[in-house]
C-alpha cells in the first residue's frame, strides 16, 4: 500500500500542488525569518526582501529599506513567505 500512497503523492505534486505559504503578521513572527527571505503582501502587491539578520529587521522593497514595526505590518500584512532565505548575513 505504501507504493500506492507514494504514487498518489507524486501525482499530486506533479500536477503543481504546493502547500500554502507560511504567513507572518507580527514583529515577533518576522524575527524568525532569516536574511534572504522574500515576503509578499497580498494587500499591496509589494515584495519584501530581508537584507540582514540583525535585530533591526531591515527589509528592502521597491521603495527602499524599511524597518518592520507594528504600523508597517498593519499596512502590509499579513505577509506570505514566498522564499525562506536562510542566508546568515550580518
Amino acid at each position: 500500500m505504501v507504493s500506492g500512497r507514494n504514487a498518489l503523492a507524486d501525482a499530486i505534486l506533479a500536477a503543481g500542488w504546493r502547500p500554502p505559504p507560511r504567513t507572518v503578521s507580527t514583529v515577533e513572527e518576522l524575527e524568525t525569518v532569516l536574511a534572504g527571505a522574500l515576503l509578499f503582501s497580498p494587500r499591496t502587491n509589494n515584495v519584501w526582501w530581508r537584507t540582514t539578520n540583525k535585530p533591526s529587521l531591515r527589509w528592502s522593497g521597491s521603495g527602499g529599506q524599511f524597518t518592520f514595526d507594528d504600523d508597517f505590518i498593519r499596512l502590509e500584512g499579513p505577509l506570505a513567505v514566498i522564499h525562506d532565505g536562510g542566508a546568515h548575513h550580518a
